[in-house]
This record gives C-alpha cells, structure tokens and sequence, in this order.
C-alpha cells in the first residue's frame, strides 16, 4: 500500500491531556492499545519503540504505534502533550485497512511549530495543566 493511501484516513482523538514541568514519567513504559503521540513544548525527553530510540525537544512528535512497548525517560524538565487517537476511514463505506506500516515510528518533527501548538491549545478536550 503506498502513502497516498493514507489520505483515505483521519485521526479520531480520544484523549488530549497537557502536561506541565515535570521531572518524570510516571511510569517508565507503557503499552498502548491505540495510537499514541508525545509532542514537546519544552524541555526533552529519550524514548525507545519497537527498536527505535532517540530524543525529542521543542516541535517534536514522538510517534507509538499500538500494543509496542514505550519506554520513556525525561531529560530536562519536561511539558508535553499527549494524544491517544484511532484511524478512521474518510469513506464509511469503504474496507480499507489503515496502513501501519507506511506511518512512521519514532520522532516526526513539525515544520509549522507555532501552528502546532495555537492548535493543540484550541483542542476543545484538553484537559488543564496537570
């Protein structure tokens, strides 16, 4: 299936929740059964998933694909957002399956930061600092 397929699906949120200025996770891995996204206002953090590590600061989205262990560790005090999401088909009728496999893994770093964060702040559920 190649990426032009992926126009065929939108996300579908299901938790937004902001964290503020903390110093650790609360658990040091996870397993998600749904998508999962970290994106960093500032500070950084390391992760590792299914074999790819790294670390993302400012304007990074750390990608996690569902039921792959997450391993996390935050590195300077931290404030991210974090998004659990599903994919839906943008024609109900269709039978497509979500291409997985042609999503990245990992750090994707946005090229319209400011853009990114005036939206993330307007998301109707997100939950106040925590």
């Amino acid at each position: 299936m190649d990426n032009l397929n992926l126009w065929n699906f939108s996300p579908a949120l299901a938790i937004h929740v902001f964290v503020y200025q903390t110093k650790q996770f609360q658990l040091k891995h996870d397993l998600y059964k749904d998508w999962a996204a970290f994106i960093v206002e500032e500070g950084s953090m390391r992760f590792r998933i299914d074999g790819v590590q790294g670390e993302a600061t400012r304007g990074d989205i750390v990608l996690c694909p569902p039921g792959v262990l997450v391993e996390r560790q935050v590195t300077f005090l931290l404030s991210f957002h974090f998004l659990r999401f599903t994919w839906r088909q943008a024609d109900p009728n269709s039978e497509r399956t979500f291409p997985a496999q042609a999503f990245p893994t990992g750090v994707v770093r946005s090229s319209h930061e400011k853009r990114l964060f005036h939206s993330l702040s307007q998301s109707p559920i997100c939950n106040p600092k925590i």
